[in-house]
């Protein structure tokens, strides 16, 4: 929950700051800004995420899965490697984040939409993209390290 609210807030400044002197935005507008942004972001938590779940494990606190990855229908398809696995992540959400807000904006004849609208908007989609990217990432680092200790055994 962290990564979103931290993302969320972050970036919903970061995006008033910069657009202060924008008009309107329309759908194109946000949803290739939601994309470029969401890439970014998802790859950057995700490495954040794994470094906290090795930090963790190292300081004696180890994530404990309760299922195993073939279990998990995201998670088995990841690859072992954590660059690609953040880039997977990053990909997975730049799929899903603008397209979910964006439509539900949308579908709401929300749009064009001005400045606080769309500042709500993309802190509304940065926040879930954080959450979703933690999530993931977690996940994945927790039941790799999982699996390296069975294969260890």
């Amino acid at each position: 929950i962290s990564y979103g609210l931290i993302n969320a807030i972050i970036n919903a400044i970061i995006f008033f700051l910069i657009n202060r002197k924008h008009g309107e935005f329309t759908a194109s507008i946000l949803y290739v800004d939601l994309a470029v942004t969401t890439f970014i972001l998802s790859v950057i938590v995700a490495f954040f995420a794994f470094m906290a779940v090795k930090g963790a494990a190292k300081k004696g606190n180890p994530f404990v899965a309760a299922f195993g990855r073939q279990d998990h229908l995201l998670i088995k398809g990841f690859p072992k490697n954590n660059i690609l696995a953040a880039l997977l992540i990053g990909m997975i959400n730049t799929i899903l984040v603008p397209a979910l807000f964006v439509g539900i904006a949308a579908g709401l004849n929300l749009l064009p939409m001005g400045l606080l609208a769309a500042t709500l908007l993309k802190g509304a989609a940065c926040g879930t993209a954080g959450a979703l990217t933690g999530y993931l990432a977690i996940m994945s680092a927790a039941l790799e390290m999982e699996q390296e200790a069975v294969e260890a055994a």
